[in-house]
């Protein structure tokens, strides 16, 4: 069968919606519906537009278990039906998305450190170094990974390239039928010594030409084993660039639907990785920045790497990321991972518990050269036995498709989150970090750093931390900046407010809270924080904090902050 039918892998609806989506490709020369679930209604018949075959569906009631829609493809006198794994999610919902990457590297074999790490002989010289000896990929260690996951029937995303996808195309397409696994695109890397950055380096021609042959490869091995399938995500791995323009502009050139790979507090990490600034969960990339998102559809989502520790990662601000983090081998080499088995768990219930958002998308992430060892195995499985409530294991792929319907052109998701410090080892960190000494900046209290608020949407990022007034960091993603491919996001400054008064008083409306103050710089819409103030009505609220915004000027200031009515 061609493989240009690019059909989707997964299908995802909202529930008691009706959408009408671009099914697969032109190619097709017809595309029959031949089974439905029940909870999904087909309106009218599929139809061929110029962009591809398109289906108008309605879903009832939100349903996390896949049943499937099956369709009759015919193309060149050959006819294939393919049975397509279907989700119905709510308007609101909590993702965790479980992944894994894997690819051949140049001058590096991943696949040779289980072996010197189980007999212990540094043999550094067989891993990394010259080319010609040194290559490879480690897909077994990520499939020992996904082992793990499936036992929690929690399906994997693969991001892979096309050795990856010749070795493994029979047992990934098993488990996309079994567990509702899904593959993305991930090209052939490097390592320390031999970096390339596609985004610097190389022309956007030159970019897509590479993407180009691994997702075609990808999809021939998958189509020989009965899967048609067409790979929306591309994943970007450090020694390639990360993601950057280049990559930004060959995936929309390519049709991709999304990006993985974001790192919000990374000025640079391994070579690459440019990404300081940019939202810590799902946005839409906007093309001449890849750093700050836009609300205009068409344009790429971005996942992030991995999911952080937010609260540990600003007070370290910028990079600390890489230790207060969701990847396995990072909390390992921080001396979490044996010291503290909830600390997943406790950064997914900080983003949880803060239900007035939409959505949070937690990724987890294991790089197949980390994915070999029982300790991470051990840590994955604890952290899944014990998801927060009303959390749903899915896909990216299901994710993009669930955005797409959710924020559709002029939208885009937001995220205000109060969290509390979810690290409890802190003694062992400092031991491994800060030569054992708490650093001063930490500001604990019976043992606990101080939380943050933050907040990220498609007009800015900010944090705050515990009982400040202001926030600590502030980033307007709607201001004229200049932009560099290697570079950082501006910080927009932050009045000083002093002279502070408040006063109740009674309007026609109610009671106020009358507020005067100095500031000695102008500031458009800053977030001004009252902490633990529950008879405040405020713009935004969280369990602790309200949140005004208030156009201030150079000068004396005043607003009003209206009162709950009893």
């Amino acid at each position: 069968m061609n493989t240009t039918l690019d059909l989707l892998q997964k299908l995802i609806l909202v529930e008691h919606e009706s959408h009408t989506i671009r099914l697969c490709g032109p190619t097709a020369n017809q595309l029959t519906v031949i089974h439905c679930p029940e909870d999904i209604e087909l309106e009218g018949q599929p139809t061929r537009e110029e962009q591809g075959w398109v289906i108008t569906l309605r879903a009832n009631s939100r349903r996390t278990a896949y049943l499937s829609l099956t369709v009759e493809l015919r193309l060149d006198g050959e006819t294939r039906l393919q049975d397509i794994p279907t989700r119905i999610f709510g308007r609101k919902e909590h993702f965790l998305c479980m992944v894994t990457t894997s690819n051949f590297h140049w001058g590096y074999n991943p696949s040779k450190v289980k072996e010197i790490e189980r007999t212990g002989e540094p043999r550094l010289h067989h891993v990394y170094g010259d080319p010609v000896m040194c290559h490879g990929h480690a897909l077994d260690s990520s499939i020992y990974m996904a082992e793990g996951c499936h036992q929690y029937e929690a399906p994997v995303t693969w991001l892979i390239d096309a050795d990856v996808a010749q070795a493994g195309a029979e047992l990934l397409t098993g488990w996309h039928q079994a567990y509702g696994d899904d593959v993305g695109v991930l090209p052939s890397s490097f390592f320390h010594h031999n970096p390339v950055n596609y985004n610097v380096d190389a022309t956007v021609e030159e970019t897509a030409r590479m993407l180009k042959h691994h997702r075609e490869a990808i999809k021939t091995a998958m189509s020989r084993q009965g899967w048609l399938m067409h790979p929306k995500i591309l994943g970007v791995d450090q020694w390639v660039g990360g993601i950057g323009s280049s990559f930004l502009q060959a995936a929309k050139e390519l049709e991709f639907g999304a990006i993985w790979g974001i790192c919000f507090d990374h000025e640079t990490c391994d070579s690459s990785m440019y990404h300081e600034g940019a939202p810590w969960d799902a946005y839409r990339l906007r093309e001449d920045n890849f750093r700050y998102p836009t609300a205009e559809s068409g344009a790429l989502w971005a996942f992030a790497w991995t999911s952080r520790d937010l609260v540990n990662s600003f007070l370290e601000y910028p990079g600390a990321s890489v230790y207060y983090s969701t990847d396995p081998d990072d909390i390992r080499v921080a001396g979490i991972m044996d010291q503290q088995e909830d600390y997943w768990t406790r950064i997914h219930e900080g983003f949880v518990s803060n239900a007035h958002n939409d959505f949070t998308c937690f990724v987890i992430h294991n790089e197949d050269h980390d994915a070999h060892r029982e300790s991470s195995q051990h840590y994955i499985g604890h952290y899944l036995s014990q998801l927060p409530e009303g959390v749903v294991a899915v896909t990216l792929e299901e994710v993009r498709q669930w955005l797409e319907l959710r924020y559709p052109h002029g939208q885009h998701p937001s995220q205000l989150l109060e969290l509390a410090d979810p690290l409890t080892c802190h003694d062992a960190v400092a031991a491994k970090r800060h030569k054992g000494s708490p650093p001063a900046h930490w500001g604990q209290t019976d043992g606990h750093n101080p939380g943050v608020l933050c907040y990220y949407g498609a007009d800015a990022r900010w944090m705050a931390g515990e009982g400040e007034q202001t926030p600590a960091q502030y980033i307007d993603y709607g201001a004229t900046v200049g932009f560099a491919e290697t570079g950082t996001s501006p910080k927009k400054p932050i009045p000083i407010l002093t002279d502070w008064q408040e006063a109740v008083e009674l309007t026609p409306e109610g009671e106020v809270l009358s507020v005067s103050f100095t500031a000695d710089l102008e500031f458009s819409k800053l977030p001004l924080i009252w902490w633990d103030r529950p008879e405040l009505a405020g713009d935004a609220c969280t369990t602790r904090a309200v949140i005004c915004y208030v156009d201030v000027v150079k000068g004396r200031n005043e607003c009003t902050v209206m009162m709950k009515q009893p």
